[in-house]
């Protein structure tokens, strides 16, 4: 009998993955032996362990799952990065927005891991088309970039759809830059043409560390192009 987690299309997981992409962080809580987790009522022997878009409901669950609780904000580099593959390696399951439906949804790290990279573009997608702008890091000699890690010695570029999702990457290689808003056509038409000319990439929401997407410049402006409901 298989008693692997499915991969869950649920909205509640969806929605979950896009409130964490946009604040760029989750909630969980830490107890006396580490992060909290339950019994998984679907995987026998194995353990889900919990986690939440908003600090209210961890602040709220706390108590009843943990011994001296305490709420712990995981950055979004720290959750794809080092979160979720521990809890893969530890063979845990993940409950993301746990008490927030009738039946706790449950998903394999490795598949939310795949499901954030997913929606990290296509919510790039959708909101930098409804503010017509992307926001990049301007450097003295013009858009900053990063190495690649999909594609040995080549650059990309990252990008985001909101101003303070990019003044949080100035540090580090990009210490000295600021953040700067293109607008969508100018992004789409010339910079993105700029970047295939030159043999970059782009990564579209980008996360430090494995927790980024990589993208041929002319697939982005192919999606960003492709009509959109934008409500």
């Amino acid at each position: 009998m298989d008693t692997r987690a499915p991969v869950l299309s649920n909205a509640a997981i969806d929605r979950f993955i896009g409130r964490v992409l946009d604040t760029e962080a989750a909630w969980t809580v830490a107890g006396e032996e580490g992060l909290a987790r339950v019994a998984s009522p679907t995987a026998k022997a194995r353990m889900a362990t919990l986690l939440w878009s908003e600090r209210v409901e961890a602040e709220r669950w706390g108590s009843l799952i943990a011994e001296h609780p305490r709420t712990k904000r995981l950055s979004l580099p720290d959750l794809l990065n080092e979160v979720l593959p521990k809890l893969g390696a530890l063979n845990r399951l993940v409950g993301p927005e746990w008490g927030a439906e009738p039946h706790e949804l449950e998903i394999e790290p490795a598949d939310l891991v795949r499901r954030f990279r997913a929606q990290a573009v296509a919510q790039f997608v959708r909101m930098a088309s409804h503010r017509e702008a992307v926001w990049v890091l301007q450097g003295v000699d013009g858009p900053a970039c990063l190495m690649s890690k999909s594609r040995p010695g080549a650059q990309m570029l990252p990008c985001w759809y909101d101003s303070a999702h990019a003044e949080a990457r100035i540090a580090g290689p990009l210490a000295g830059s600021v953040a700067a808003a293109v607008p969508l056509a100018t992004f789409r038409d010339r910079m993105l043409l700029w970047l295939a000319d030159t043999g970059r990439l782009v990564a579209p929401g980008y996360c430090e560390g494995d927790g980024l997407v990589e993208l041929p410049p002319a697939d982005l402006a192919a999606q960003l192009r492709a009509p959109r409901n934008l409500t």
